[in-house]
């Protein structure tokens, strides 16, 4: 074990004088020297942290004693330096080396040691020929435990653990040349079972381990008894779902509600997907909310009992199967009859009801006299109506918009003249009707007038100007209800969180107790700026 290191020091604070009291303060060795701040801390070679009475300046300690200290290297190109970190301040640099006459340590070790004459010059490590060293705790270090590349013998004897970390394996398992006896449960990531069959099926019941359906017969189905897979023939499953009856029979599909026959129809609604007719083929109908549907192909005269003559049916019943009967195009008679219909006969009946012919352009409309008028789609045109009138999206064109006084000409607007009543067309130039604080606006002062660097604000009933302030004037709240007005800096202090800011004049300055020169200030996020009123200390090492 490597002896310990007495270490001597001298501590004053930043004016110098010698500082008295109870000091934490860690210790480290490192094999690279830091000589400035900026750079980083890297991993020590060894570090101890003691709580350290200081009295008169002087600090004694004696490295090691809590924390052994490594076994050094006697190997003159290696150099090592020690680290200083008081209480919360940075580790000070530079770093002292450590003197040349601390080797010495490993001499003294080896000329105690019972045994030293067997070490023949071997050195710790991991390599063939080295020595392993029990660390802290009496357990070897894990970097000192040679690598293990297979499950197995090895020199001490027959080695068996649970668990292998990957760091310690220099190569992947083979799992497929890895035999397990016993079969691996659900919960370590198998499936419990040992022998499967080709064509078995996996499912899952209870337990920690899956259930295995054997592979079905030829043709058989897969379907559910039970709430569990089951394999069934084919000819004999029938599948229903929601009033519509599926049917497979060997390997055909087919749809059945009923008992169908050829020549059924089948219909589908939404309430009761698809329904097939059943009634008897003359005269059969299925009827549905949105859906009529008749057997026409041998529909007979004597089953249209509603379709005959004395409802000027067209269809020839006479025949069968039905046949249509050609005819003129018939419309309601214009002579106050409320049946029959107008055939080509009657046309110079229809056009004595006309007070004027219909030729191309016009439209019928009625007059005075209730006859219809023929009238040109042109000229001006009324629509008399306790409605509402539309207009076609993106169909009014200028020419429906102009007065009889004139034509609009480039940023004209379209307003409502109450002398007229009716739209005039008003040359209004944008941003040029009125100003914005005007008696226009009902939520505006019209009786401010506007200066250069004034402010708009709101009184809680109006828009109103607050005039620009002085030079060096700032603008303040005074809360919620009431008006911003323009206040003096001067004099004036402000403070936030643990931090005092104050304002003199133009000079804005921090402030966190009483300061003088050489006092450090430091950042953290609960406190903000906080400035140090105590002595600062330094250090220097006897």
């Amino acid at each position: 074990m490597a002896a310990d290191m007495e270490l001597g020091a001298f501590v004053t604070n930043n004016s110098g004088q010698p500082l008295n009291g109870e000091l934490t303060i860690r210790f480290s060795i490192y094999s690279q020297n830091r000589t400035d701040q900026s750079q980083p801390i890297e991993n020590s070679i060894w570090q101890e942290e003691k709580v350290i009475k200081i009295k008169n300046g002087i600090l004694k300690t004696s490295l090691g004693d809590e924390v052994p200290l490594p076994n050094f290297t006697t190997n003159p190109a290696d150099n090592y330096y020690l680290g200083i970190k008081i209480g919360d301040d940075q580790e000070m640099v530079p770093r002292r080396k450590i003197p040349a006459n601390f080797w010495s340590v490993n001499a003294l070790n080896a000329l105690q040691a019972q045994t030293a004459i067997s070490l023949r010059g071997a050195s710790i490590g991991t390599n063939a020929g080295d020595i392993a060293v029990l660390a802290a705790g009496g357990q070897f270090d894990k970097n000192l435990i040679p690598k293990l590349t297979k499950l197995g013998a090895i020199t001490t004897g027959t080695w068996q653990a649970t668990r292998i970390d990957s760091q310690y394996l220099d190569q992947t398992p083979n799992f497929s040349t890895l035999t397990i006896d016993t079969a691996l449960p659900l919960s370590s990531g198998g499936t419990g079972l040992k022998n499967l069959a080709q064509g078995d099926l996996l499912y899952y019941q209870t337990g920690d381990k899956l259930s295995a359906l054997n592979i079905g017969a030829e043709n058989q189905v897969l379907t559910i008894s039970g709430g569990l897979p089951s394999w069934k023939n084919s000819q004999v499953i029938t599948y229903t779902k929601a009033g519509t009856l599926l049917q497979l029979i060997g390997n055909t599909f087919s749809l059945k509600e009923g008992t169908l026959v050829d020549g059924r129809l089948c219909t589908y609604s939404a309430t009761s997907g698809l329904v097939c007719n059943t009634e008897p083929s003359s005269g059969g109908v299925e009827t549905d909310p949105v859906f009529s549907a008749h057997i026409a192909n041998t529909i007979t005269a004597t089953n249209l009992t509603n379709w005959n003559t004395a409802y000027n049916s067209r269809i020839n019943i006479a025949s069968s199967p039905l046949s249509f009967v050609s005819n003129t195009l018939s419309i309601a008679q214009a002579n106050g009859s409320t049946s029959g219909y107008l055939s080509s006969s009657d046309w110079s009946t229809f056009n004595s009801k006309l007070a004027s012919s219909l030729t191309s352009g016009y439209l019928f409309v009625g007059n005075a006299s209730n006859v219809a008028t023929a009238v040109a789609m042109s000229g001006d045109i009324a629509i008399n109506s306790s409605g509402v009138t539309s207009i076609q999206a993106n169909k009014i064109t200028e020419p429906m918009l102009l007065e009889s006084t004139g034509n609009p000409t480039n940023g004209n607007i379209l307003t409502y003249n109450s002398a007229t009543g009716g739209f005039t067309w008003v040359a209004t130039a944008p941003g040029t009707a009125h100003p914005l604080l005007s008696s226009t606006h009902s939520d505006t002062d019209s009786s401010a007038t506007l200066a250069q660097g004034d402010i708009l604000y709101y009184t809680g009933t109006q828009w109103t100007r607050l005039s620009a302030g002085t030079n060096g004037q700032f603008l303040k709240t005074q809360g919620s209800g009431a008006n911003p007005v323009w206040d003096t800096a001067s004099g004036t202090t402000y403070s936030a969180g643990g931090t005092l800011l104050q304002l003199s004049g133009n000079i804005f300055s921090l402030k966190e107790g009483t300061l003088t020169s050489g006092r450090v200030c430091t950042y953290d996020a609960t406190n903000g700026l906080v400035c140090d009123t105590a002595a600062l200390l330094s250090v220097m090492l006897l």
